[in-house]
């Protein structure tokens, strides 16, 4: 894409005002993140917590450097609702000088690019952290990318919709048919001890020396089960492990608290866990362990757990094999479990596109970003 060039200080302007800093009056205070992260925006303080510093307003809109961090790529937008907070002197705020000729919002996404941070790069002399300042004659000299206006909000708005697709709704969630389906089964259907229609399995594994295995980790709040880093047989010692299989309804006595409880699903099947995870085998006849899976992280289902779970913190929470057989459990008809244990897979599988596609979003914009400004010549 062949553009014009132009120096940064021909198209924005520096502008800011001095404050008297009153010890009875308060302000608000702004930061930058490095790396394009955005503004930080602080509480409001007293006058007199303020420190020497010299502060200024700042208009908003507007485009502000810190100037010793922008080389690290510390540079952001204002928004209209920061007009009223207040920079100290280590920021430099710039507006266009003529706003039919720059777009804000694309210099906040060319400087988030990463010819943006070069640029910043360059205008920061200096070998040490605390030494590398961004000169404002630097950066007012710098050469920057001027498409027409209409080309730069065509840019600034793409790369916001791109943003954006990370923010994705919850239309068509399973997750309130779910929970008021898991409601009703709590108060209307009969409870049994969970011992009654599970039984504890202990698998023995002895891993030898030379041979690997991989042990199996909870995520608490009944975020899943994952795999760990694999080991070898001579670091995993004397540690008494036990092989997990498909199906095993899958509790940790220290983190059952806070469900920790998820079903082993096929790729789980010959990892190993230490006898902190207790791997319980349902009654297939009786029970769908999916469903019960779902009631246990289920707020009412963790409080259950929670209140078997004696002691006041973290570790000291240890959730007995004995107390575990003793949780009160709904035990609804079989299809009313089924229809619960679908509606819990259709959650973890829409939780799981939802988590790629959040990755992938978060990496497609910096790509974008950085494919469109590369391209300007």
């Amino acid at each position: 894409m062949k553009v014009e060039w132009v120096p940064f200080g021909e198209v924005f302007r520096m502008e800011r005002e001095p404050v008297a800093i009153e010890p009875t009056a308060e302000y608000r205070k702004i930061g930058i993140l490095s790396w394009g992260k955005g503004l930080i925006r602080y509480p409001a303080c007293a006058g007199t917590e303020m420190g020497s510093m010299k502060y200024f307003t700042f208009p908003a809109p507007s485009l502000i450097f810190s100037n010793i961090q922008a080389w690290e790529g510390a540079a952001a937008l204002a928004e209209p609702a920061d007009e009223s907070r207040v920079c100290s002197s280590r920021f430099y705020p710039y507006v266009p000088r003529a706003e039919s000729l720059a777009c804000l919002d694309f210099f906040g996404q060319f400087f988030r690019s990463t010819a943006g941070h070069e640029l910043m790069r360059r205008c920061s002399p200096g070998t040490q952290v605390r030494n590398k300042l961004l000169s404002r004659a630097k950066l007012e000299s710098a050469l920057v990318p001027l498409p027409s206006l209409a080309d730069q909000t065509r840019i600034a708005e793409h790369l916001h919709q791109l943003g954006n697709t990370s923010d994705l709704d919850r239309k068509g969630s399973v997750v309130e048919p779910l929970h008021s389906l898991l409601e009703h089964v709590r108060t209307s259907a009969p409870h049994v001890p969970l011992g009654e229609v599970f039984e504890l399995e202990r698998r023995t594994a002895k891993i030898e020396p030379g041979s690997t295995a991989t042990e199996i980790g909870l995520r608490s709040f009944g975020k899943g089960a994952f795999a760990k880093t694999p080991r070898d047989g001579a670091d995993i010692g004397e540690k008494r492990v036990f092989w997990v299989e498909k199906d095993d309804l899958l509790i940790s006595n220290v983190f059952a608290w806070e469900g920790a409880v998820a079903i082993a699903e096929s790729h789980h099947s010959g990892l190993i866990g230490s006898h902190r995870f207790m791997t319980w085998v349902a009654d297939s006849a009786r029970v769908n362990p999916r469903f019960i899976a779902a009631h246990l992280t289920n707020p009412n289902g963790i409080k259950s757990l929670a209140e078997c779970s004696p002691g006041s913190a973290g570790r000291n929470r240890t959730l007995s094999v004995k107390n575990c057989a003793n949780v009160s459990i709904p035990l609804p008809d079989l299809a009313t479990q089924n229809r619960v244990s679908e509606l819990s897979l259709q959650r973890d599988r829409t939780n799981a596109l939802r988590a790629r596609r959040n990755e992938l979003a978060a990496a497609l914009l910096p790509s974008a970003r950085n494919e469109i400004f590369t391209a300007m010549r």
